[in-house]
């Protein structure tokens, strides 16, 4: 395998694994946000259900 081969080879597989942890990032993001989204829907609720 020639040196440019080699070299582009890695940089194929670089540019790869940025996108899947940029993919796996974004999926996390948006777990944590629609987690925190309800639960702070939880807590509105129960304040206006326990406000007289």
């Amino acid at each position: 395998m020639s040196s440019a081969t080699c070299c582009c080879f890695v940089l194929l597989h670089k540019s790869s694994f940025e996108i899947l942890s940029g993919q796996i990032l974004r999926i996390f993001l948006r777990q944590v946000l629609m987690k925190t989204c309800i639960s702070s829907m939880g807590v509105t609720f129960v304040l206006q259900v326990s406000a007289p």
